[in-house]
């Protein structure tokens, strides 16, 4: 769920809802894959026999490290850190080359690096000076402009080229022509995946790459940032490939983007991809599992770890980046012990296979998986025998998250500031239609809420040629204030007032309406009364016309968690007019949405306090509402859902009874809860609101 913070900070609110409906279609296929794949495993390890050896264990041989210091074709110079193998050597040694992720270093792959130099390869882990920890200390210090460096799309793969016509240059000298540097393995992690599969024969497709990146700020992968930065590579770039790489072993690899199928169907060379179920900068569904079935190669594997998150060790990042001392990261850990002893045992295991034993038996990867797999954190592993079982999922997936995806629509969309009557300035925003308008609506959000949530409402009634301005309540969204407080609650109807001015003058020969919600409903019933009243006793009224009302979940009668609050907030206020207690809602579901609750829990405009005067205010215009409803006599369409647990229906049907007029109508639905703009019957909700308002709005 934490996904959401992750792309918030790009997001409209008035697509956060949009959002967190693609994430929990996400959660949804992530379970859906790991039930799938765990039977898949099942299936490939009956016919397989498990292994006698256990790779997760060190091997038996000692370590010598040294640091080698090359130069890039830029005369920039950078490290390779060697672990050498001691003991009893088989020869020709083999060779792994390890390739780190972005702001990572060599010494974030040291566990890695040493468990295979333990089984008796020779282990080089270059640093890659434009996209490592160095060059996030340049960007924290001002000194580049950028996380990792265009050129490293082109210098990574130099870089480990530039490695091994190294090592072949120390062979003869100080190896005794021992290292086998015809068949080389390479493992990456993140970047270093791109790096890989780069070195093995994959190409970027910027046709695809283009194509993929017009999406973007809709786009649930993260890692996309990185890939579509390429696009500013020149197209025509010679290959990267090496043909010494002839093993990948690809942890959390991005790139699907980057080579599309086309690029990726060039490895033809044995290949592991790793991932994991909690990946957020790369999700499974949308990163590695795109990828897996466009390789080429028949000896391609995909594992799959329940549990393991995209940075190996986040604490040790933040450290070296010296961005929190490492006690102000207790809750920052190394992986689970488990998850690391699946990917050192499945990378010996897969790399003894494939450079030291070649042969044509079938490798019992599942068979392995199966047999080191550990609640929580299961291990599931398949080859590409089974990989098709895998897209009627992936297909569906992605259908339905391209039907969830914000749909262009014809408007014009603004956002700004109007000034109220006291000198504040309060946060609106619009939605005009292109079309003739016939209608103006003004939407007013609940406690806690603000103006992004009626998207729902904007998506229904912007076609029927209506146009709609939602603000925020002072104290509420973007708008400045103490959150939830008020002085005096005409402060709410003057605020309105100047919003229906303005909106007025922009459309001066159209019906206004006002469309609230809980909180805004009152306000909406209020400044309707009020206006009113000022009427029928022959004043001269400042308040704008209005043509009627939509009052949805109007909170009239409460439940008993809420009306407690507002009993002591009334108590407070005189004495402390500005104390502020939570609503006591955490525990009420909004909607029976999964993805509404998902993005109310996540939405950081939102916000869950009340105060003292608003409670007093509150609790006084209710009453005036009761008392006075006879001055309510303008059109009045009310909505409720008969399982709301915070504004209780009853009661508000029972306001609505009381109201003299002829011309009002009061709809309920079955088992909805508080938000209907938001429920999952919420097309029902605005066809009832559509009909009701053409019945007020003049057509030509």
């Amino acid at each position: 769920m934490s996904l959401l913070y992750q792309i918030a900070g790009n997001l409209r609110t008035d697509r956060l809802l949009e959002t967190a409906k693609q994430i929990d279609l996400l959660l949804q296929t992530t379970d859906e894959l790991l039930a799938l794949l765990k039977t898949l495993t099942l299936q490939e390890a009956s016919g397989q026999t498990a292994p006698d050896i256990e790779p997760r264990l060190p091997g038996p041989w000692g370590i010598r490290q040294r640091v080698l210091r090359l130069q890039r074709r830029s005369l920039q110079p950078f490290q390779i850190f060697l672990y050498e193998p001691l003991g009893d050597l088989s020869y020709p040694t083999s060779v792994i080359v390890i390739s780190h992720g972005l702001a990572a270093s060599p010494q974030a792959m040291t566990h890695y690096a040493e468990h295979l130099a333990s089984h008796g390869y020779l282990v080089a882990v270059p640093q890659h000076p434009g996209s490592d920890t160095h060059q996030v200390h340049n960007l924290l210090s001002g000194s580049v402009d950028e996380i990792f460096s265009l050129q490293e799309f082109f210098d990574r793969p130099h870089d480990i080229s530039a490695l091994l016509d190294e090592l072949e240059h120390r062979n003869a000298r100080e190896y005794d022509n021992h290292l086998d540097l015809t068949n080389v393995g390479i493992l990456g992690e993140s970047f270093g995946g791109y790096t890989a599969l780069a070195l093995a024969g994959a190409t970027i497709d910027f046709d695809a790459l283009a194509q993929r990146c017009e999406g973007l700020s809709d786009s649930l992968n993260v890692s996309l940032l990185l890939q579509c930065r390429a696009l500013s590579l020149p197209p025509a770039i010679k290959p990267l490939q090496d043909p010494r790489i002839q093993a990948i072993f690809a942890v959390d690899p991005i790139g699907s983007g980057l080579f599309g199928a086309a690029g990726l169907a060039s490895v033809t060379i044995p290949v592991v991809v790793v991932t994991d179920s909690s990946d957020k900068t790369a999700p499974m569904a949308l990163e590695p599992l795109q990828m897996f079935p466009q390789l080429a190669s028949q000896n391609r594997f995909l594992a799959v770890i329940r549990g393991k998150s995209h940075v190996h060790n986040l604490s040790k990042l933040l450290s070296s980046l010296k961005l929190s001392a490492p006690n102000e990261l207790p809750s920052l850990k190394l992986l689970p012990p488990t998850i690391d002893s699946y990917l050192c045992g499945l990378s010996v295991f897969f790399f003894d296979r494939y450079l030291r034993q070649p042969d044509t038996s079938e490798v019992p990867l599942s068979a392995y998986a199966k047999a080191v797999s550990q609640a929580p954190y299961e291990l599931h592993l398949i080859s590409a025998n089974s990989d098709q079982a895998l897209q009627p999922v992936l297909a569906n997936f992605q259908q339905r998250l391209a039907q969830l995806k914000w749909q262009t629509m014809t408007v014009q969309h603004q956002d700004g500031l109007f000034t109220a009557a006291d000198g504040l300035s309060l946060y609106y925003q619009s939605w005009l239609p292109t079309s003739t308008v016939k209608g103006t609506l003004i939407l007013i959000h609940g406690l806690g809420g603000h103006s992004g949530l009626f998207q729902n409402v904007v998506k229904a009634l912007l076609p029927e040629g209506y146009a709609l301005y939602g603000y925020d309540l002072r104290g509420h969204g973007r708008s400045p204030g103490q959150r939830g407080y008020i002085n005096r609650w005409s402060e709410y109807r003057n605020d309105l007032a100047y919003l229906i001015s303005m909106v007025q003058q922009q459309h001066p020969t159209v019906p206004c309406f006002l469309v609230g919600h809980s909180l805004g409903s009152i306000i909406a019933l209020e400044y309707a009364l009020h206006r009113q009243k000022e009427l029928a006793q022959s004043l001269k009224t400042p308040y704008p016309q209005i043509a009627g009302v939509v009052a949805a979940a109007s909170p009239f009668g409460t439940h008993a968690n809420t009306d407690l609050r507002l009993r002591i907030g009334q108590l407070l206020s005189l004495s402390w007019p500005r104390f502020s207690l939570p609503l006591g809602l955490n525990h009420i579901l909004p909607s029976r949405d999964r993805s509404v609750v998902l993005a109310y829990a996540h939405d950081p405009l939102r916000h869950q306090r009340g105060t003292a005067r608003l409670a007093t205010e509150f609790l006084k215009t209710v009453k005036t509402l009761r008392t006075e409803q006879a001055y309510l006599t303008l059109p009045i369409l009310m909505v409720h859902g008969t399982a709301d647990k915070v504004a209780d229906p009853a009661i508000c049907h029972e306001f609505f009874q009381g109201l003299p007029l002829t011309d009002k109508r009061f709809i309920t639905y079955s088992g909805a809860y508080h938000e209907l703009y938001n429920e999952i019957n919420y097309a029902e909700v605005m066809q009832d609101i559509n009909v009701w308002l053409e019945r007020y709005v003049k057509t030509d």
